[in-house]
């Protein structure tokens, strides 16, 4: 990194779906996802009323943290005239930036990665670099100089994986939401269901050519696939939504794989992953099984990562950053004390929490500041004991309020991790999903493929649950536990007590840990 950018103050914003702004004042970070403070998944900022209200929680928050404080430049993708004048009317912003979508992906996963050298791809449902729409882009990265690579036009992977969970009826749909920012959660779900399906053998070669050719984004383009079934919205249930799901997947993993395996075999270098794709576990498993290599997915690859690459590929850091935790603060810590005295809340020991973990308690966590990205990783957290057969659907539909399918993850020591999972490597992000040993039975975090979406912790990483897993594993002899995002179906991960307290009310959790405090139902 250039000397002198290490006193720059930047703001970045990206104001598209998964609105988010990022601050760096020195070489520190602060990222907001704005869902989070507006309770609102997937939200849009560009087209918000409530903008000016947004920018002065942020001016609040930065404050706090930072004093008062000027920003050199404003990097902005998305961003509306009158949002730059207000917020030149709340900072002193010496100058704006246009950044773009796929070298934003490309340069924040590598700068998180660490490694001098890197094959980086970026792909995902689209985003717009240099006034021109692309999905697929591959890039090489080298002591800190991105270079392009090649851009993908021959597939749309992203597009054609999410316009297949149309005609999904377990993948639920309203009328409302169908092509809205709601869209977003179909891959996921789309994913989890593919466990339950198999590969049909006389789908292959038209799912593989709508793959090649998927077109726009509305339920007509399904016309362009012929597999002998009604696709539309909510046309197939079971077997064969199962089927198709899994066909979707296979696909899927084929293509990206026959663009990307050229620039291995030359580079043959270790992998980074971003963009919303880059969320598919499965393939990212895939991907490292087959090259051998080292495979890299940051905390936050989808669209809530891009203002923090508009700034690492302007100003990249001298050192790698740690952004996990650096989202935001629970909003209403000054309520603290009184949640304590209205609801008993009272110092614990790590023993304590095992004991009710082991009684099969569900228990959430709120502490800290919040994680960075789509996956709760020990600070918004919901932890139990995956061993209970039932716990699965307990959660799924008594405390997420979401599909029957849908999987939970486990989270284990990385020493630990080789006891019950087919893994020689670290997962701190959840990333990969390796197999289940044979013989391990946790069945509320084994999916129906034998799979499970790993999280390993170090000590470094997380303490709390580094040490709440070593005591599980000492009094329990259980190693592992099930660690989901604390929120319901439909809502952004919480950031308030009072939220976290409604979910405790409203649903089967059964405790509450804030801060330092053990809430019991």
């Amino acid at each position: 990194m250039n000397k002198r950018h290490m006193n720059v103050n930047i703001l970045a914003i990206y104001a598209n779906h998964d609105a988010n702004i990022t601050v760096r004042i020195g070489e520190q970070y602060r990222i907001f996802e704005i869902e989070r403070l507006m309770k609102q998944r997937y939200f849009t900022l560009s087209t918000s009323e409530d903008y000016r209200r947004i920018y002065d929680t942020i001016v609040k928050l930065v404050y706090e943290e930072f004093g008062n404080v000027s920003f050199d430049v404003c990097i902005t993708k998305d961003v509306p005239q009158k949002h730059k004048d207000y917020l030149n009317a709340l900072w002193e912003i010496r100058g704006f930036i246009e950044g773009d979508h796929h070298w934003e992906h490309a340069a924040g996963a590598f700068a998180l990665s660490g490694y001098p050298e890197a094959l980086i791809v970026s792909y995902d449902d689209g985003g717009w670099d240099n006034g021109v729409a692309t999905y697929f882009n591959i890039y090489h990265g080298k002591d800190k100089v991105i270079k392009k690579l090649k851009t993908v036009t021959s597939c749309k992977p992203g597009g054609a994986y999410d316009l297949l969970a149309i005609p999904l009826s377990e993948v639920k749909k309203t009328n409302t939401d169908q092509w809205g920012n709601h869209a977003l959660s179909f891959a996921g779900k789309k994913m989890g269901l593919a466990a339950y399906g198999k590969v049909n053998g006389d789908w292959f070669a038209p799912v593989y050519n709508f793959y090649k050719s998927p077109g726009g984004h509305g339920p007509r383009f399904l016309n362009r696939l012929n597999i002998g079934l009604e696709l539309g919205v909510n046309t197939l249930s079971g077997q064969d939504s199962y089927d198709l799901a899994a066909t979707s997947q296979h696909v899927f993993e084929q293509v990206v794989m026959e663009e990307i395996y050229p620039f291995f075999l030359k580079y043959n270098s270790p992998i980074v992953m971003s963009g919303g794709c880059a969320l598919n576990v499965l393939l990212n498993e895939k991907l490292r099984k087959d090259t051998g290599q080292p495979i890299f997915i940051p905390p936050n690859p989808n669209d809530c990562g891009l203002s923090f690459g508009m700034i690492e590929r302007r100003y990249p850091s001298e050192t790698t950053p740690d952004i996990t935790y650096k989202g935001f603060p629970i909003l209403d810590m000054d309520k603290l004390q009184w949640f304590v005295g209205e609801y008993g809340g009272n110092a614990y020991t790590l023993y304590e929490v095992c004991e009710l973990l082991d009684a099969g308690k569900i228990i959430g966590v709120v502490q800290g500041d919040s994680e960075v990205g789509p996956r709760a990783l020990g600070n918004r957290s919901i932890l139990c004991d995956p061993s209970y057969p039932e716990m699965k659907d307990i959660l799924n539909a008594k405390v997420k309020y979401r599909e029957w399918f849908r999987p939970f993850a486990p989270v284990v020591r990385y020493e630990d991790r080789q006891k019950y999972f087919d893994m020689d490597h670290e997962s701190p992000y959840m990333s990969f999903a390796p197999q289940v040993k044979e013989g391990v039975n946790l069945p509320a975090i084994t999916h129906e493929d034998g799979s499970a979406r790993v999280q390993t912790v170090t000590r470094e990483q997380h303490e709390f649950l580094y040490d709440l897993l070593g005591t599980f594993g000492y009094y329990m002899d259980k190693e592992v536990l099930l660690n989901t995002s604390f929120n319901i179906k439909g809502k952004p991960i919480l950031t308030t007590i009072e939220d976290a307290f409604e979910v405790l009310h409203s649903t089967e959790m059964d405790c509450l840990i804030i801060e330092n405090y053990l809430f019991r139902k």
